[in-house]
C-alpha cells in the first residue's frame, strides 16, 4: 500500500512518544514493503530519504492569525499530490481538520492536547480544539492502544455534542525488539530508582519523588533518578517539585538530568536498579516498554492505560498511582526481592517481543487500513 503518516515531530527533530512510535512503525510499514511517507509541518520545506522512508516536511507559515489554518491547508494540499491509498494522522494537533483530499483518513489515538487538558496539562486554545475535533470526525476509522485512551477520544468528541464516532481497533503501540543503543552516563555508586519522561504532574512525577523518599529513608544506598525535560507545576518549576517532596536531607541522593538524548535514557534504564512510573493519565505510556525492553524492573499505576500495557503481579508491581506508602512498599519489595525482580523483568521482555511487537503493530493496522481503502 502507499501510506502517508502525519507526524509534526519525526526524528531527528525534537520529538516525544509520538515522535518515537511513528519512526519506529514507519520503519515496520517499508520493512514490510509498503511505500511510506511521513509528512510534517516544519521550518523549511525538505524532502528526504530515511530508513526506507519518505520524510516530507512541509515549511511552516510565519504569518500570524492565519498560520493555524495555512499550514494544516499545505498539508492537504502537499497529501493531494501524494496520492495516497491511505492516511494515518494522529489526534494530537488536528492536522486534518478538512481531510486529506479524497484518501480515507485512519486517526491513532495518542492523546489530544484537548484531552490531555482536562486532567491539568497545558490548556489546548479554542483554535486547537476545533481542529483536533474535526480531524476525529473526518476519520473513516480510529485505531486506539488501550481502552483508556478510547474513552478520553470519546469523551473529547461527546464535550463537542458529536455522540457518533468511527468505528475504532484495538491496537497497541511497539518498541524496536532490539535494544536501543546507548551513550555514556555518570552514574552514582549504590541502587537507583528511575523515572523517566517529561516532568508533569499527570505522569507520576511528584508521586514517584514522594514514594522515593520514603525508599530512600529505609536504605541509604538508594538514589532516585529523573531523567526528563522539565516543566511547570502550579507555577513552579517540576524539578524544584521534585526535590522539595524528596527533602532537603536526601536532596543530595536525587539526579535530575533534564531532557537527554534518547540513547541516554537507554542507559538510565539498563543502569537502573527499578523504574518507578507511576502515571495516571496517558494514553499508553511508551516508556513502559522501553524500560522493560531494557530489562528493569516497574512500578507503576494500577489506573489508566499502565494497568493495561502492564499485567499486575505478572510484569509489574503496579499501586494507586497517588499512594506513595503503597508505591513505596513496591518498590522496597522488589530492591529487597532479587529474584521476584528478575522474574517480573523477563516476563515483560517477553510480552514486549509479543504483544508489542513491530511486525504484529504493523499488521493489526495495516488490516484496517486495507478495511477502509477498498
Amino acid at each position: 500500500m502507499r501510506i502517508a503518516l502525519l507526524c509534526d515531530e519525526y526524528p531527528p527533530r525534537r520529538h516525544g512518544g509520538i515522535g518515537t512510535f511513528t519512526r519506529t512503525y514507519a520503519r515496520g510499514l517499508a520493512a514490510a514493503g509498503h511505500d511510506v511517507s511521513v509528512l510534517g509541518v516544519a521550518e523549511h520545506d525538505a524532502v528526504r530519504g530515511q530508513d526506507g522512508v519518505r520524510v516530507i516536511d512541509v515549511g511552516r507559515t510565519r504569518l500570524r492569525g492565519i498560520a493555524w489554518w495555512r499550514d494544516r491547508r499545505q498539508l492537504r494540499e502537499r497529501l493531494l499530490a501524494e496520492r495516497c491509498d491511505v492516511v494515518e494522522t494522529p489526534d494530537y494537533g488536528g492536522l486534518v481538520p478538512w481531510g486529506a483530499g479524497g484518501a480515507p483518513v485512519v486517526m491513532r489515538v495518542h492523546g489530544s492536547a484537548t484531552w490531555c487538558a482536562t486532567f491539568g496539562a497545558r490548556a489546548a486554545g479554542r483554535r486547537l480544539r476545533w481542529c483536533e475535533r474535526a480531524t476525529a470526525r473526518s476519520a473513516a476509522a480510529w485505531i486506539h492502544p488501550t481502552e483508556h485512551a478510547l474513552d478520553g477520544a470519546q469523551r473529547v468528541l461527546a464535550d463537542a455534542g458529536h455522540a457518533d464516532v468511527p468505528p475504532s481497533t484495538l491496537v497497541p503501540h511497539c518498541v524496536p525488539d532490539a535494544n536501543e543503543p546507548t551513550a555514556p552516563i555518570h552514574a552514582a555508586a549504590g541502587r537507583m530508582l528511575l523515572f523517566a519522561g517529561s516532568l508533569y504532574a499527570h505522569r507520576g512525577v511528584l508521586a514517584a519523588a514522594h514514594a522515593a523518599r520514603r525508599v530512600m529513608e529505609a536504605l541509604s544506598d538508594v538514589h532516585f533518578v529523573v531523567v526528563g525535560e522539565d516543566t511547570i507545576i502550579d507555577g513552579r518549576a517540576a524539578s524544584r517539585r521534585v526535590l522539595e517532596a524528596v527533602g532537603a536531607d536526601l536532596a543530595q541522593r536525587v539526579h535530575l538530568t533534564g531532557r537527554v538524548a534518547h540513547a541516554e535514557v537507554a542507559a538510565w534504564m539498563r543502569a537502573a536498579d527499578v523504574f518507578l512510573h507511576p502515571s495516571a493519565h496517558e494514553a499508553f505510556g511508551l516508556v513502559l516498554l522501553e524500560a522493560a525492553r531494557e530489562g528493569l524492573p516497574i512500578v507503576s499505576s494500577a489506573r489508566g492505560a499502565a494497568a493495561e500495557v502492564l499485567r499486575a503481579g505478572e510484569t509489574a508491581l503496579l499501586a494507586p498511582p497517588g499512594d506513595a506508602e503503597a508505591l513505596a512498599a513496591c518498590t522496597l519489595r522488589l530492591l529487597a526481592d532479587h529474584d521476584l525482580a528478575r522474574r517480573l523483568a523477563a516476563r515483560a521482555g517477553d510480552d514486549v517481543r509479543d504483544r508489542f511487537s513491530v511486525a504484529r503493530c504493523v499488521a493489526d493496522s495495516v488490516a484496517v487500513y486495507e478495511r477502509i481503502a477498498r
